[in-house]
């Protein structure tokens, strides 16, 4: 590295910031000593604050007046073990929890009104079994549409449920209860067979295997509480 008279400095490195190797504050560092397993903790405050908006952004007069739009935590699990225990972690300090996909939306739904912990489950994109036979599919809650086509196209089969954007995740689309109806099959939610989901907070989580209808339930009931390890549906037969 030259200094600015264009002298050679052999005591000076050149160090290249790289925002997830950031230093980790607060609640980011306590969750990160427990050494969660599959759970990655966001590093600094960098990478945390594109947390703070989804495919579009707030106006920051509107943001600064009316949220608390900066995480006070983010994590992404890749099991779910991994949502369970963050979970239990988010209980323990009374943290809101945002669960987050793609961010596909523009409308501000994966946005923090209240700081808390995001639930990063973009990390779970795993399509983990595909029944040719008995049409069904499974996949975790942060699988894209777009894969899951892709990968039921190898084997033959196709989606027939219209999402509202294949970028989105399989998980956002059932928290919103998202997409469009299909002739002769119904809304899409209609098809879907069942879920594995983290069910309360704090030390009293637990993760459950539940019918399509409790999910159809708890979407009506509570939309932004939604931490799905695994989701199951039928795919309908299409002729042609």
């Amino acid at each position: 590295m030259e200094s600015i008279d264009g002298n050679a400095s052999a005591s000076t490195e050149a160090k290249i910031f790289y925002a997830k190797e950031e230093a980790k504050h607060g609640l980011a560092k306590e969750i990160e000593s427990k050494h969660i397993p599959d759970l990655r903790v966001v590093s600094g405050n960098g990478e945390a604050l594109l947390y703070a908006r989804d495919q579009s952004d707030i106006p920051q007069l509107l943001k600064d007046i009316l949220l608390n739009y900066r995480p006070d935590v983010v994590v992404q699990p890749s099991t779910p073990e991994a949502v369970w225990q963050a979970l239990q972690f988010a209980g323990e300090h009374s943290l809101t929890v945002i669960p987050r996909g793609a961010a596909s939306s523009p409308f501000g739904g994966a946005v923090p009104v209240d700081g808390g912990m995001v639930l990063d489950l973009s990390t779970m994109d795993r399509i983990l079994e595909i029944d040719v036979k008995g049409q069904k599919v499974i996949v975790q809650a942060g699988a894209r549409w777009a894969d899951v086509d892709h990968a039921l196209n190898e084997k033959g089969l196709r989606l027939i449920t219209s999402p509202s954007s294949k970028f989105s995740t399989v998980g956002g689309w059932v928290a919103v209860a998202d997409g469009s109806g299909v002739p002769g099959v119904g809304v899409e939610l209609a098809m879907m067979v069942g879920a594995q989901v983290a069910i309360g907070r704090g030390a009293g989580s637990v993760l459950q295997a539940v019918t399509a209808r409790t999910v159809r339930d708890a979407t009506s009931a509570e939309p932004r509480r939604r931490d799905a390890g695994f989701i199951m549906f039928d795919i309908p037969k299409v002729d042609g």
